[in-house]
């Protein structure tokens, strides 16, 4: 994997806006350098203005979606259309997320984080207010997707501080976070919760510390009157997908 985005120079020779410049590259890149972690296959770039995603494996079938900074990413990021993103979310067919840094001075590749489909709940979106009668798109309403309100667990890192990942690093990291997969959306929000909360601990924890964040979990999903019960169904699910270890009366390990 060659980071350097230089060779491609060439391709935004037409362009005015920064960001339109930094789009071209970051995609010709993306398109010639990724590869698919789900399966090791070529990723293939889409259509122009595809709805939801910009790259597909044209060996398994997933779908990623491109977003590209020169900066750290932070707490959040703008995500597509609100419905669409929702609509995509509930039918199962949101793309994975592609965190692209680059170093503008160089145009070299500093960090690759993929966020796991799975992971991308409405928990984590927020709409944003509709454009004005006045705009262009009139109308037309966005979202923001909270980053941190997604555990660790849900990344894959490709690259980070300009050092390319193993290979069976990547899929190993992939196949952690795809394992939520076969749960259900509501489940997948509570395991994310827990998860979050648990990342704060030392790497050995107690149920009662867990117990103490109960508020959280009531505040997230007030429907529940049963908070301490659904907080121990999930430690079990987390025990049984290998996110956590079981040590004893009431004790538990982060596996890193």
């Amino acid at each position: 994997m060659n980071l350097n985005m230089s060779r491609y120079l060439i391709l935004i020779t037409d362009y005015k806006s920064p960001s339109q410049r930094a789009r071209v590259l970051t995609e010709a890149w993306s398109a010639e350098n990724l590869w698919c972690p789900s399966c090791e296959g070529q990723l293939t770039s889409l259509p122009p203005n595809s709805r939801t995603s910009d790259f597909v494996c044209g060996n398994c079938g997933e779908f990623y979606q491109l977003k590209s900074k020169s900066k750290p990413f932070g707490k959040k990021i703008v995500g597509a259309h609100y419905i669409t993103t929702i609509q995509a979310i509930n039918n199962g067919c949101h793309p994975s997320l592609i965190l692209l840094q680059y170093d503008a001075s160089n145009l070299f590749i500093t960090n690759i984080k993929i966020l796991h489909r799975s992971w991308i709940t409405e928990q984590n979106i927020v709409p944003r207010p509709p454009l004005s009668s006045q705009a262009r798109r009139a109308g037309w309403q966005g979202c923001l997707i909270f980053l941190d309100k997604i555990p660790s667990k849900a990344f894959v890192v490709m690259v980070q501080d300009g050092v390319v990942s193993p290979i069976s690093l990547v899929r190993a990291q992939w196949n952690t976070a795809h394992s939520v997969s076969s749960l259900s959306l509501t489940r997948r929000g509570w395991l994310s919760l827990i998860l979050r909360i648990i990342e704060s601990f030392p790497l050995e924890f107690s149920l009662q510390e867990i117990y103490a964040y109960a508020h959280i979990f009531a505040q997230s999903h007030p429907e529940n009157k049963n908070i301490k019960a659904k907080i121990r169904q999930q430690l079990q699910i987390a025990r049984d997908l290998g996110l956590i270890e079981f040590i004893g009366q009431g004790f538990y390990r982060r596996v890193l």
